[in-house]
């Protein structure tokens, strides 16, 4: 793993369950990048003509072949996650616009990731602030865009 994801890998895992920058999920990967000595996203230009003016930049951009490394900086749009479940059951997982830090990675597509901003039903505005893990299967993507990023450094 280079040397500067292991340096976000160790930023996350020293604020795990607390608020970090203004608790928004973009704030997790810019203080990260800060801290482990990478170009911030405002030093990146858009690569795709594509990409609106808040579909964050974080470093280089993986093509879909690169593997995802844990430390990589996830950025998503209108993406809905499908899961389906044996019993017929199934379950939808939303995000709009979201940022989040690659934890650790189980297969292709398969992560753990850290997070603030977000939380289910019952979770305080303060609570859904604090940084989080979860788990994330993007081969369950119904819509949207997720590009990955590489940190860069400065």
């Amino acid at each position: 793993m280079p040397e500067l994801n292991q340096k976000i890998i160790a930023f996350c895992e020293a604020n795990a369950d607390k608020q970090v920058g203004s608790g928004q999920c973009a704030a997790l990967a810019e203080h990260a990048l800060r801290e482990a000595g990478a170009k911030p996203r405002h030093e990146f230009a858009a690569p795709l003509p594509d990409l609106g003016e808040d579909d964050y930049v974080w470093g280089q951009l993986l093509q879909p072949t690169d593997p995802v490394l844990p430390g990589d900086i996830l950025q998503f749009r209108d993406v809905e996650l499908k899961f389906r479940f044996p019993n017929g059951s199934s379950y939808t997982q939303t995000f709009s616009h979201h940022t989040a830090v690659v934890y650790r990675v189980h297969a292709p597509g398969v992560f753990t990731i850290v997070q603030q901003n977000v939380g289910g039903p019952g979770r305080t505005a303060e609570q859904k602030k604090l940084v989080q893990a979860g788990m994330i299967d993007v081969r369950a993507m119904t819509r949207g865009t997720i590009w990955a990023y590489r940190p860069v450094a400065k």
